[in-house]
Formats: C-alpha cells, structure tokens, sequence
C-alpha cells in the first residue's frame, strides 16, 4: 500500500515526512500526486491517510486511542450496573466477535472487502447479531477446541479454526434485515 514507484532522489528528499509535510509547498508537484492518487481506484480513502500531516496523524491516533478506552470504560460500567439489577452478564472479547464474523461470512455483507467497513454503521447490528449468538457453553466449546488443536499443531492461529453459523440461514436473513 505504502510503496510507491518514484526516482530515487525524490524518494531521498521526502525522507521520512508523509508526502504533504515534505511536497505540500510544491503546488505542481503537490497537484500531480493527488491527480495520480484519484487514478488508484478503491483506494483513494487508503492513500489519503498517508497525505495527511504527521501532527493530524498523531492527533487521529491520540482520538481513536481516547475513544477506545472511553468505550472500555463505559462498557464496564453498563456491565457492573446490569449485574446489580440480578441479570447473568456474559461479556465476550471484541477479537472473538470479529473472529465469528469472518467464520460466520459476515464481513461480506456492508463492503467489497472482507473486513468489516466502517464507512456503513449497520455493522453494529452485525456485531449485535454476533454477540447475541455467543453464549458462555460456545465460548467454552472454543476455547477447548482452540487448546485441542493448539497441542496438536503448535502454529496454529485462530482463523484456522472453522465454526459453523449457529443457524443455517443467518447470513441470508442477515443481509434480508440489513437490507
């Protein structure tokens, strides 16, 4: 994604700056990297990460960093609070609902890629769908079963392990809802 064919002494001058902090002064040379950028379909929003200043970066990682802990922290307390009304809280990790929406063929449903797409927020029902299925027994089932197969084969990873859709048409139903 980050690799570009230029000349090298272009290459040497931009050094270690994005390409608007070391080009952005240069309204010529700055015009044809964006004309060249719009030529690159599907990954025009990708590229435009890497054009942006090292300061805006910094600060959108320093708000996506806020904004995760933020949401650790207000998920457990709606977690502590529920459990004093006397509910059965079961919390699962975010890793192990995006693990079952890609076994599950969920991705696919809001983007070309198989990743889930952030640019469309119904994603949220697909993770709600997808935690909604995820009870304590088939968290336990698939932590014996990642341990099994972790012993027998010692590079195992989790994608490797296929968990069938809890129902056979929850995908088709799915994308029915989403639609």
């Amino acid at each position: 994604m980050n690799k570009v064919v230029c000349y090298a002494e272009e290459n040497r001058y931009k050094g270690q700056n994005t390409p608007i902090d070391a080009f952005g002064g240069n309204t010529e040379k700055w015009e044809q990297m964006t004309q060249a950028i719009k030529a690159w379909k599907g990954l025009e929003k990708k590229a435009a990460r890497f054009f942006v200043t090292k300061e805006a970066l910094k600060n959108i990682d320093e708000f996506i960093n806020s904004q995760l802990n933020d949401t650790r922290y207000i998920s457990r307390e709606a977690k502590d609070y529920v459990k004093q009304l006397g509910v059965d809280i079961s919390v699962s990790k975010g890793s192990i609902t995006a693990w079952l929406r890609y076994q599950w063929g969920l991705n696919s449903l809001l983007g070309e890629t198989n990743r889930k797409e952030r640019t469309d927020h119904r994603h949220h029902a697909i993770d709600a769908v997808v935690i909604a299925c995820v009870d304590r027994g088939l968290y336990q089932h698939l932590a014996r079963r990642a341990k099994v197969v972790e012993a027998l084969n010692p590079g195992f990873k989790l994608k490797d392990l296929e968990v069938d859709a809890p129902l056979p048409d929850l995908r088709s139903e799915l994308q029915q809802r989403l639609d």
